[in-house]
């Protein structure tokens, strides 16, 4: 057993922290073999948190000169409108990609392996594609977390600390005979305006009060040191002291109570899931509990279905363009292991909310739940790349772009809610 270390060493990176059954701290240095050190400058930039428009333009004089860009959005519906602004913009000779989860999943394997043909460690190697001249890829957080890719100059929308430093190490990953951006790594920040706090789609998918941590610690900043910053501002980013100062009182306390609601939410949700305590005398698992309820997938939200993740607001949908897939989604009976294959391929999450009051374009009630077999998925038949209903507002379209990916697309002439 290793016992805990003193404060200097205990700051090191990477460390390895547990606690026993009996509460007892234990630390370990990770020897690292080839620690590769980097300095990321820091280009920060207020008013542009939200700006699709102004994102792109960005982007494109950051690889005016060549070099390959990425522009890391936190939603897929703004990477969706970082990308059509890019392709309005019609810039000659740039490579333009876009990749998010939200492509039936054989059109995000497709889209893969053209990123790592061209962003990853091999490219322009012998029996590889070369590295594009200049490249923009628009991207969400699937970016971040398991490829090995890497870029001459990144953009980004402000996320958390460390989402914004495991980013970063995508920057200048590999050694290249030529920077066209030049030889510094540089990773733009994407703000809101200065002084102002509201995060837009940004503030629903992190915690509002990491967000503030994370703009105090950018403040002044222009440099970031790889590994060694991890640790340090990691660890300030999540102490539950208060707010470093430059933040609004109240904007803070907002952000903290917030905070404990979400984290109140979150315990909530987990006692669904928690298995009853055995009995001595008889098992009891299925008398025992809370009692069920019904998600939105229609599955039951109890300990006997445990949850990967909290505030999955998702269905998972197979997007179905060939009719003979259709017919056979609609099978009693399961079809062979290759059959079945090929049906999961057409499949994506998409938001619950899509279908709420979803009805046929004629107003009949639509039917897209999947036999026993398939449950839990939503089946939509797709016709020339969309599927036409209405919901409560009026007419609505789910279209599957290969480029673009999955979106919904309202009409123009549905009913706006009244504030």
């Amino acid at each position: 057993e290793i016992s805990a270390l003193n404060n200097a060493q205990s700051d090191a990176y990477p460390l390895l922290t547990f606690v026993t059954p009996q509460g007892e701290l234990h630390q370990s240095i990770v020897e690292v073999t080839e620690a590769i050190t980097r300095t990321i400058f820091v280009r920060q930039h207020e008013g542009l948190l939200n700006d699709a428009k102004s994102i792109a333009e960005l982007a494109t004089r950051e690889v005016k000169n060549g070099g390959c860009a990425c522009v890391l959005a936190n939603s897929v519906g703004m990477a969706q409108a970082i990308f059509q602004q890019l392709r309005e913009m019609d810039e000659p000779h740039t490579t333009l990609l876009l990749y998010h989860a939200r492509f039936r999943a054989e059109r995000r394997q497709e889209i893969e392996r053209i990123v790592l043909d061209l962003f990853g460690k091999d490219a322009g190697q012998q029996g590889h594609p070369e590295r594009p001249v200049r490249a923009i890829l628009v991207a969400t957080q699937v970016v971040e977390q398991s490829l090995d890719v890497d870029f001459d100059v990144m953009i980004s929308q402000l996320a958390p600390i460390d989402l914004l430093l495991q980013r970063a190490g995508r920057l200048h990953r590999h050694p290249r005979p030529l920077r066209p951006t030049g030889a510094h790594a540089v990773l733009h920040i994407l703000l809101p305006p200065e002084d102002e706090y509201e995060f837009g789609a940004t503030g629903k998918i992190y915690q509002p009060e990491i967000l503030l941590r994370t703009l105090a610690l950018l403040r002044m900043r222009d440099t970031l040191h790889l590994p060694e910053d991890f640790r340090p501002l990691i660890d300030r980013c999540y102490d539950t002291d208060d707010l470093p100062d430059g933040i609004d009182s109240a904007i803070a306390e907002k952000a903290i109570e917030k905070r404990h609601e979400k984290m109140q939410d979150e315990q909530s949700q987990a006692r669904q899931h928690l298995i009853p305590n055995p009995s001595a005398r008889v098992f009891s698992l299925a008398q025992e509990g809370i009692p069920v309820d019904e998600d939105d997938n229609g599955d039951a939200a109890s300990y006997f279905h445990a949850s990967t993740r909290l505030g999955r607001n998702t269905c998972q949908t197979l997007l179905l363009h060939a009719p003979t897939l259709y017919a056979i989604a609609r099978m009693d009976k399961a079809p062979d292991h290759e059959t079945l294959k090929r049906l999961f391929l057409q499949k994506v999450d998409l938001p619950s909310w899509w279908f709420q009051d979803l009805c046929n374009d004629d107003g009949t009630p639509i039917n897209i739940q999947g036999p026993s077999w398939l449950r839990g998925c939503q089946i939509i038949p797709m016709i020339d790349g969309r599927w036409q209903g209405r919901d409560a507002k009026g007419a609505v379209s789910i279209v599957d772009d290969s480029e673009v990916g999955v979106q919904q697309i309202e009409d123009s002439n549905r009913v706006v809610a009244s504030n």
